[in-house]
């Protein structure tokens, strides 16, 4: 078969990334039969971008860039019916398409595999009015891909859920395939994690939440929780990585000074993927409040470096969680506060989380991630000839 995969995701900085980034990757140590083209476009030129060199490429696989504008290719493959990234894919002989972040350009020769991280259905297909134009078209480009795409893939049984509860799906065409978790995230010596304590002024005792900052992670009602978290644990700490969204983090910045927490809650940014395991090996614990996750690194991330883990009970991060943490309710200041306050104050409690975190966590690898998507490229291409 010859298989294009879309990697304009690779280059985001975002667990999208990680997944096209390690996928392929992955893919290339166990299958050399299949013949793999790579395929970008975009107006910026990613071919020196640190994910671009990442890729494989020889032997049987092929990086394609193409010149052209993401969002207008879009609009013209949707709103005016434009196959043009079909023609660019046939003038290869391509037999299989893997679009893997949500959206599928609309082919007819050729057959169509699309991974859907994360699906928000709208009662009757309607987007609420508080959307912008841009989101709102996403959100039906969405749909339309679903709709169109000969196989699915989800990240989990949740988002699997939501996409037969709002869409006209069969079951034989949907399929739920975790994704994996890099290698790199175990337990480190502690003189790795002195130098990453050292990089990032790290404060000797912390609660870790790992970013983006966005309103999805919830971190108003965190700050709330904390803040009564520190009348009994004064030497306690909050540490926040990851990029932010303007306006939210104004707000949060707002809010923390009304709480007066100015001295104890540390935003270190963006923390690349090799230091991560220091700071969750460091931390007392990783705390996920987000309101909503398609799949969620962070809570198998900490576990594999043997950090426990407090989280949400609501979409997909009980499935990940699994008996390896403690669930609150995110709506829920006061259960947030005991999830914390428990994990920290009962060492048995907290004893067992890491170890149920560990095997846990071993569970999930890349390789079957790509075994099982090599299977599912398979039975699309079979489709196709039918």
């Amino acid at each position: 078969m010859n298989i294009a995969i879309d990697i304009n995701g690779a280059f985001s900085g975002t667990g999208l990334s990680n997944y096209i980034i390690s996928l392929i990757n992955s893919i290339a140590k166990i299958d050399g039969e299949n013949k793999y083209f790579l395929f970008a476009h975009s107006w910026k030129d990613h071919r020196k971008d640190p994910a671009w060199l990442n890729l494989p490429r020889g032997q049987n696989f092929n990086l394609v860039y193409k010149h052209l504008p993401e969002v207008p290719v879009l609009w013209a493959e949707y709103a005016l019916g434009v196959r043009i990234t079909e023609r660019i894919l046939s003038s290869y002989g391509i037999d299989v398409f893997h679009g893997t972040g949500n959206i599928i350009p609309r082919l007819r020769s050729i057959a169509s595999v699309l991974t859907v991280h994360h699906y928000k259905g709208f009662p009757g297909g309607v987007v609420p009015d508080s959307f912008s134009p841009k989101e709102k078209f996403y959100f039906k480009c969405t749909d339309d891909s679903v709709n169109n795409a000969d196989y699915i893939i989800t990240d989990s049984e949740h988002t699997k859920k939501d996409i037969k509860e709002n869409l006209k799906i069969k079951d034989e065409s949907i399929s739920t395939v975790y994704a994996g978790l890099s290698d790199i995230f175990h337990i480190y010596d502690s003189e790795f994690k002195s130098l990453i304590k050292k990089k990032y002024d790290l404060p000797d005792k912390f609660i870790f939440v790992s970013g983006p900052i966005n309103e999805r992670k919830n971190l108003l009602r965190l700050l709330e929780a904390f803040a009564a978290l520190r009348h009994n644990f004064t030497d306690l700490e909050l540490v926040i990585s990851g990029d932010t969204d303007g306006n939210y983090f104004a707000n949060l910045i707002s809010r923390i000074i009304s709480l007066k927490l100015e001295n104890y809650v540390h935003f270190i940014g963006f923390v690349p993927g090799l230091d991560m395991p220091g700071v969750y090996g460091l931390a007392q614990m990783l705390v996920y409040p987000s309101l909503y996750e398609g799949f969620g690194f962070p809570p198998l991330e900490a576990m594999a470096c043997g950090c426990p883990v407090a989280a949400s009970n609501v979409s997909s991060i009980p499935e990940v969680v699994g008996d390896a943490g403690l669930l609150f309710n995110p709506y829920d200041t006061g259960e947030i506060l005991s999830a914390v306050e428990k994990l920290l104050k009962d060492a048995g409690l907290r004893t067992r989380l890491i170890s149920n975190g560990l095997d846990r966590s071993s569970g999930f690898t890349w390789m079957r991630t790509a075994k099982k998507t090599i299977e599912i490229y398979r039975k699309a291409y079979e489709g196709l000839k039918k």
